[in-house]
């Protein structure tokens, strides 16, 4: 009997530091959800499994598995069953131990479609596409490493998936507003800030690059020690770029590269409005922030809608409730 992981036991296990290489790992056919029932020892090896490759302990006490028919279900404590039935494509399925198998980041990702709303289905498609992990817990640091996928892998993974899959339909409309080559998770809440709808809190700004490359003009070359710039957002029709500063930004030597770069910017002829952490945590601070992006994007205000202050700090809230339950 094998049982597959899916859903939010899928996304802790692909946000594991140890994970196993999902290339070597990936099974080389088709494969379907199991037929049989699920039983208590088989649970009990599988979640021993995702233990030893790293997945925390109280993400195992109520684990997602994936079942092939409705009367397949069975009423077990501490599994939520899923039904999947037909096919999957090949390499959907990532093998982590014998008979202990995890849905693949693309079919992770498609599948969350199904049990997160839409701001945190957005959210986690900038995490995979990306190049960090969310923490397991709030008080830890979140991780860096290579981007998991891309969003036009998704995209054609989706496509492919449109009429076999619960969710397909969201999971593509939530791709509109993803955003590649993101480093931090507060870097991904203020693209998120700038690229959402405005009826959700967002200036709708569906034109932003992120990790935009900018080459520097010979005329602007003695200003900096760099060859090019790389913009965190930058809007190409206002020639605006959106910066996030983090911790690593408060160190003299950094601070000193990020005034070589906005002096470089500015004899581009390029704005730069800059976000520091903790603006997202000062309600005043935050506002004072989005006052500058409309002023300097032009946005009238009579073309925001109807309480969109509110809409935007409970955005705000939204992006930070990992970090303070009380902002």
């Amino acid at each position: 009997m094998s049982i597959i992981f899916s859903h939010s036991t899928a996304r802790s296990y692909h946000r594991s530091p140890w994970r196993s290489d999902a290339g070597e790992l990936a099974l080389r056919q088709r494969a379907q959800a199991p037929q049989g029932a699920l039983y208590r020892s088989d649970l009990i090896e599988a979640r021993n499994a995702l233990a030893a490759s790293g997945v925390p302990g109280e993400s195992l006490e109520i684990v997602d598995v994936l079942v092939r028919s409705a009367n397949r279900r069975r009423q077990l404590a501490g599994a939520r069953a899923h039904v999947l039935g037909g096919e999957l494509e090949a390499d959907a399925l990532l093998q982590i131990a014998p008979g202990v198998l995890v849905t693949d980041i693309r079919l992770t990702a498609l599948l969350s479609a199904q049990d997160l709303t839409f701001l945190e289905l957005v959210e986690y498609y900038c995490e995979i596409c990306g190049a960090y992990d969310l923490p397991s817990e709030p008080e830890t640091s979140y991780r860096e490493r290579a981007p998991l996928t891309t969003v036009a892998e998704l995209s054609a993974y989706f496509e492919r998936m449109a009429n076999r899959v619960r969710g397909s339909k969201t999971a593509r409309r939530a791709l509109l507003y993803v955003r590649e080559g993101l480093r931090s998770p507060l870097e991904t809440a203020m693209v998120l800030m700038l690229v959402l709808p405005r009826a959700m809190g967002g200036f709708g700004m569906r034109s932003l690059l992120t990790d935009h490359r900018l080459e520097i003009p010979p005329h602007a070359r003695h200003l900096t020690r760099r060859s090019f710039l790389v913009c965190d957002a930058f809007l190409p029709a206002s020639r605006i770029d959106f910066e996030y500063h983090g911790f690593g930004h408060d160190e003299e030597e950094q601070a000193t590269i990020d005034d070589e770069r906005v002096n470089t910017l500015r004899a581009m002829g390029i704005r730069v409005i800059a976000i520091r952490r903790w603006a997202f945590f000062d309600g005043a601070a935050f506002r004072r922030f989005a006052g500058a992006v409309i002023r300097e994007a032009k946005i009238a205000r009579t073309r925001l809608p109807h309480r969109f202050e509110q809409r935007q700090d409970e955005l705000r809230r939204f992006v930070l409730r990992r970090y303070l339950s009380d902002t």
